[in-house]
């Protein structure tokens, strides 16, 4: 068929419906600000939005992340989270950039062989999937022998960074978020535990800072070009064009980025601010607790209180006393926990948790009835 139209029964001839022989133009010229991708975001203080991006933006941030990560053509990336979510997609399209290879984990497989199969180059984990794999003898070398090994989705304990860190395995702790189509912040390689334990440092000059309120704000060609709302684009941008983000956060002479909450999760208890992520982080510094999340339940005196589910090493809650006085050295005395839960069985601590249905559960394991919610 050279130098001839499509046969009848192709895909171009029944698009267009009928035999006609047009040339079908196959490249498009993107604006920067025409819209590209829907995605939504993971809905933690609320109802999920749906996030448009612009070609030219997720092209940005996928070329300044695949160099900010030393990503190549002949490298290869083991892909373990779900594409639907802005973690899971950014990691295919960074390796389209970078003309490196990307391979899907199977779910059936158990992970620490898919790195002896695979042999990657760089790998994606929340915390509880790299403390799994280093409970596997086999995936430390592996492990070992990462470029990097990026840990996001949430709070990292202490003790698995400094174990990881310890059996030479090249973490690198990061921040971002689907507005900006995946990482803002990175550590660097080989970095002191203290800059790994927190959320790294800008990717680039003048894009992140502090506002006077403690929200962490964000600039640049990387964000998102608005919500999708009732069939429009609503920018969602300060006047100075910056994105006001949900999280709170605080920088140190060094720009290293520490989140400390979010205001959509912080609750009030007998006047007092909580923020859930601040306590889950001191949590999270004890040895004994491999998984921390904290909801506010009703109390009749100081309207809501902090509750814990907690998975701990050795698979029993810690005695509630004896916790509340180790963490009186990192808290203030209004945002100890008042009760501790077992982490539910069906759940894991993945890339973001519905705080909303966490507190039902909580509410209901702990007979607090819908009258006493607020």
């Amino acid at each position: 068929t050279q130098g001839r139209g499509p046969a009848s029964g192709s895909l171009d001839s029944r698009v267009r419906g009928n035999d006609e022989r047009e040339e079908i133009p196959r490249s498009h010229t993107w604006l920067p600000d025409q819209p590209a991708l829907l995605l939504f975001t993971s809905g933690t203080g609320g109802a999920p939005k749906a996030v448009c991006h612009g070609l030219c933006g997720i092209q940005h941030s996928a070329q300044v992340t695949a160099a900010a990560l030393d990503l190549a053509p002949g490298d290869r990336w083991l892909l373990t989270l779900p594409l639907h979510h802005v973690s899971g997609l950014s990691i295919m399209i960074r390796c389209l950039a970078a003309g490196a290879a990307c391979f899907l984990s199977n779910r059936e497989t158990p992970l620490a062989e898919q790195l002896l199969r695979h042999a990657p180059t760089h790998l994606s984990l929340v915390a509880t999937q790299l403390r799994r794999l280093l409970e596997v003898p086999e995936s430390r070398e592996p492990l070992s022998r990462l470029k990097t090994l990026l840990l996001g989705g949430g709070p990292t304990p202490v003790e698995l960074l400094h174990r990881a860190l310890d059996a030479g395995i090249p973490v690198r702790n990061s921040y971002g978020m689907t507005e900006t189509f995946a990482l803002v912040c990175l550590s660097r390689r080989n970095a002191p535990p203290a800059e790994t334990a927190s959320a790294g440092l800008p990717l680039e000059p003048d894009t992140v800072f502090i506002t006077e309120d403690d929200h962490i704000a964000l600039r640049g060609p990387r964000l998102f070009l608005g919500y999708w709302r009732n069939g429009a684009l609503d920018p969602s941008r300060t006047p100075n064009g910056a994105f006001l983000t949900n999280d709170t956060g605080r920088m140190d002479p060094q720009a290293r980025l520490t989140v400390t909450g979010r205001t959509d999760t912080m609750f009030i208890s007998g006047g007092e601010n909580i923020h859930p992520e601040e306590i889950e982080a001191a949590l999270l510094r004890l040895p004994e607790i491999l998984a921390a999340l904290v909801v506010p339940v009703a109390h009749p005196e100081f309207g809501a209180v902090p509750a814990a589910f907690l998975q701990t090493a050795e698979g029993v809650l810690p005695e509630l006393a004896a916790l509340r006085e180790e963490l009186a050295r990192m808290l203030p005395r209004h945002a100890l926990p008042r009760h501790l839960l077992p982490w539910p069985g069906t759940e894991s601590a993945g890339i973001k948790a519905d705080r909303s249905q966490w507190r039902k559960k909580a509410e209901s394991a702990l007979g607090i009835s819908n009258s006493e919610t607020r």
